[in-house]
């Protein structure tokens, strides 16, 4: 990951977001929120780990960029794989009378 071009890695974060909202949409979230769990994760456990090792600033960045590319990537396979059937929790329409 390049410190200087960070772009790519937020392009990640917003596939994800995007993917977030359109889940929410069509009442599938659970995929998805596990994909922010997995996101809070990676960030934890990676600057617990980075400062017991008293690693530098720059790979905080380099941590944060590479929790945003597993949120996006997870968020994609969690909705890659949904069954997009009809939610049970949205209301099917009634037919209008002629």
């Amino acid at each position: 990951m390049d410190a200087r071009s960070p772009w790519k890695t937020v392009a990640f974060y917003g596939l994800a977001l995007a993917l977030y909202f359109a889940s929410q949409g069509a009442g599938h979230v659970l995929g998805v929120v596990l994909g922010a769990t997995v996101r809070l994760a990676v960030v934890v456990l990676g600057g617990w780990w980075l400062g017991a090792v008293q690693a530098p600033a720059w790979s905080y960045f380099a941590l944060v960029s590479a929790a945003m590319v597993a949120y996006g990537v997870f968020n994609a396979g969690a909705v890659w794989l949904a069954r997009w059937d009809r939610s049970p929790a949205l209301p099917v329409a009634a037919p209008r009378p002629a």
